[in-house]
């Protein structure tokens, strides 16, 4: 049965939408229609394991018996049939076609061996194999024709009838029609021994002909039988298999070639995550914005354990060596839900991009199992972003808390996601709940800030932590608007290596800049220390770590006991050690001491306190604090003076004189210079490796005239990025190509040129190949000498 005339003397059902041999025998048969349950409700693969070992050791002389002898071996013992399908499905798939030699002469056409030679000559293919040996076991099997998502096929092309033929099967188990597709099913991932596979051309040599000649591969092919199109749900074979026959889509819904050609490229890992799209449906992306944000829905409670990457590929720059700018920089992928996944993309130039997706399920252990694409996409920005930079590289976690966060016994309490907008101050507060304080133990945290741009440049002193009140707090300080990256690590008492546990993009759009940081030396944390109980000493007025006053005078009292003694430092950028005596006075009372302390100007200062016992004569900290001074008609000023661009605002008591505020000159971010969007160019070109950018900046730059110092040094930077280009194409053209003596040629000529460090793994690449082929060269020398 199939769904063309397969046979001259087959007639039509029109029940069937098949062409059959005998319209009597399939009457009773069921007509093509939805089935009422998924793959997961009828087939469980544990089930058939033994089954599956059975197929999988099948002797390799029933190829040349006829078919009785195969089924035999096949069906023995088999009653149902999904079994007898399934023993079918794994045994067509486990052939490993490459390693089977044929004779020179067509096989009898009563053994498996003729269709397989029928196979590799392309007179015949998997589905006809399946179908066969399906009517053999009495199984009701139908070969579908229609137009596939391939090998053949790129997002968003056109889907064309030739091209993009193909055939695959449906079975009739339990009174409904399921789908399968062996030819794909039957997956080569790997060899074993080495990198690589020899390929060769079977042609009509016999086995012995092969070892002579020494055109056949030492190494073993790995191969695994893909579940992903044995029994595969309608819903999911659609986005790759358009049936010319629309009734065997087995939709209730049936779609049209142009939705076919139209909707996302999903593939199967996108099913077995369980994940839906959210924002967009259709696989090509236009964006008139040079911003585009795609999203897509996750099982909440299987979301965790899942795994993604990215590329970002422009699209028009490939060339034949395969070699194309990435553009991975300008992606921002975080979860903005627990059951969301983000990817943002802006452009800094105009262009058609392809993005990739892969994804993988962290719980499964499997050694085949890996990363494998979920989804694929065209984008093409019709508008480039102005003033366009990178985001901040991606960590290795990712963006947001990750798995390591609940080892430590703490739970994202403010931030799931992995964005962090700052306030119109540019500081933000980003918590955890300890909610195990035995995995806790006694941590250690640091949190490293970074600025976004084509060199993420590290910045100290605008990050403090305290632990308190069952929460671990994060305060952050951005010097001025922008985008950065916050990674945090900790250890605990049984894992003392530090680990990152959570990432984070944080976002600010701040008008004024934030000259002042953290002051030096607290970085450790804030608040409690460990020596406070040991000296019996505790606060009064102030348990937190974090201060914010609104005067320049304010108190600080602790209780001690009669054999400890305390001692309290002021630390600001403007303090000297000589002002922080006068700045601060000391009361004592019975079991009370008491600080006073003066600011002398609004900003960010430090308290170190530190202890000991009247016994010994070394101090120990015991109290850190940040203190926050901010008078709140000056922050109201602030705000004002930045809603107005940076103007003067007038006291809002009354007075004509302008509030005082804290350098509005020199804190007002100023617009980027010629030279500076020139510079930004060439960063970004050089980040994507984008040789088409980097050439038409050049071409800009030397039909300017620029003749001045940092332009010559601008155009001999350009011209340097453009060699190590054109060296990398070169050489990845030489390993596309597999060729020996031009691998050589580029591999010298880049180390000639001193760029070994521009290209480590290209370089590995190519020096593994060369092995190989050399390798290669020595064993068929070998073997004519014998």
């Amino acid at each position: 049965m199939s769904t063309y005339q397969l046979q001259p003397n087959y007639s039509y059902s029109h029940k069937h939408f098949l062409y059959v041999e005998d319209l009597a025998r399939v009457a009773l048969l069921a007509p093509p229609r939805p089935p009422p349950t998924n793959k997961v409700e009828i087939f469980r693969i544990e089930k058939y394991r033994v089954l599956d070992k059975k197929a999988d050791k099948a002797p390799n002389k029933l190829l040349k018996e006829p078919y009785s002898a195969l089924m035999t071996y096949l069906m023995g013992g088999l009653f149902d049939d999904l079994s007898k399908v399934r023993v079918i499905y794994r045994w067509v798939t486990s052939l490993k076609m490459e390693r089977i030699f044929l004779p020179k002469v067509e096989p009898p056409a009563t053994t498996p061996l003729y269709q397989i030679w029928r196979i590799k000559n392309r007179k015949g293919n998997y589905a006809q194999l399946v179908s066969i040996l399906c009517r053999l076991a009495g199984i009701p099997c139908a070969i579908i024709h229609g137009r596939l998502k391939g090998s053949t096929y790129d997002v968003g092309q056109k889907v064309n009838d030739r091209l993009h033929y193909g055939e695959w099967n449906a079975v009739l188990i339990q009174g409904y029609w399921r789908l399968l597709n062996a030819y794909w099913g039957a997956c080569a991932i790997g060899s074993e021994g080495t990198d690589d596979w020899l390929e060769i051309d079977d042609g009509g040599e016999d086995e012995t002909e092969k070892k002579a000649e020494g055109k056949f591969s030492t190494k073993e092919y790995v191969y695994v039988c893909d579940e992903n199109y044995f029994l595969t749900d309608p819903r999911q074979l659609i986005t790759t298999h358009l049936p010319f026959v629309q009734e065997w889509q087995l939709l209730s819904e049936p779609l049209s070639l142009e939705r076919f050609e139209r909707m996302a490229f999903l593939k199967d890992r996108f099913f077995n995550l369980g994940m839906s799209v959210i924002t967009h449906a259709d696989c090509v992306i236009s964006s008139h914005s040079g911003e585009v944000e795609i999203c897509f829905g996750m099982p909440p409670d299987d979301a965790r354990f899942f795994k993604f990457y990215y590329l970002l590929f422009r699209q028009e720059t490939k060339d034949s060596s395969g070699f194309a700018p990435k553009y991975d920089r300008f992606v921002f992928m975080h979860r903005p839900k627990k059951d969301e996944l983000s990817i943002r993309i802006r452009s800094p130039v105009t262009g058609t991009f392809r993005l990739e997706l892969v994804g993988r399920d962290t719980r499964i252990k499997d050694p085949v199992y890996d990363y494998d694409w979920v989804v694929l996409y065209k984008i093409r920005f019709f508008k480039a972003k102005e003033k366009c930079l990178p985001f901040p590289s991606m960590p290795e976690l990712g963006w947001g808390p990750g798995p390591y966060a609940m080892q430590l016994g703490l739970s994202p309490l403010s931030h799931c996601s992995g964005e962090v907008k700052a306030n119109t101050l540019g500081e933000a507060e980003i918590s955890f709940e300890v909610c195990d304080y035995n995995r806790l133990g006694n941590p250690m945290f640091y949190g490293t800030l970074s600025k976004s741009g084509s060199n993420d440049e590290k910045i100290k002193d605008r990050v403090v932590h305290r632990v308190e009140n069952g929460r671990v707090i994060f305060n952050i300080k951005l010097p001025k608007r922008g985008e950065y990256s916050l990674a945090i690590d900790g250890t605990s008492g049984k894992k003392p290596t530090p680990r990152n546990f959570a990432n984070y993009m944080l976002v600010s759009d701040q008008r004024l800049s934030h000259p002042s940081s953290y002051p030096r030396g607290f970085d450790e944390g804030i608040g409690r220390k460990v020596a406070c109980t040991r000296f019996d000493i505790e606060p009064l007025s102030h348990f937190s770590g974090l201060i914010h006053v609104q005067q320049e005078e304010f108190e600080i009292a602790f209780k001690v006991s009669p054999e400890s003694e305390l001692s309290l430092s002021l630390i600001g950028s403007d303090v000297m050690v000589s002002d922080s005596r006068r700045l601060v006075s000391e009361t004592r009372t019975d079991d009370t001491i008491r600080y006073k302390i003066r600011l002398p100007k609004e900003g960010t200062y430090g308290l170190k306190v530190i202890g000991k016992s009247v016994h010994t004569t070394q101090f120990e900290s015991v109290y850190d604090y940040i203190v926050e001074y901010r008078n709140p008609l000056t922050a109201l000023a602030g705000s004002r003076q930045a809603a107005v661009g940076g103007e003067n605002v007038l006291n809002p008591l009354g007075s004509n004189k302008p509030l005082d505020l804290v350098s509005p000159a020199a804190t007002l971010s100023v617009e980027d210079t010629a030279e500076d969007e020139i510079r930004k160019r060439i960063d970004v070109a050089i980040e994507a490796e984008d040789e088409y950018e980097l050439a038409a900046t050049l071409d800009e730059l030397m039909l300017s005239g620029v003749t001045d110092h940092r332009g010559q040094t601008e155009i001999a930077r350009l011209k340097h990025e453009l060699q190590i280009i054109y060296l990398k194409k070169d050489l990845l053209g030489a390993i596309h190509e597999r060729s020996l003596p031009e691998l050589i040629r580029s591999v010298t000529l880049v180390k000639e040129r001193g760029h070994e460090h521009k290209m480590l793994a290209e370089l590995r690449e190519a020096t593994k190949m060369m092995e190989r082929l050399q390798q290669i060269q020595n064993l068929l020398h070998d073997v004519r000498v014998v």
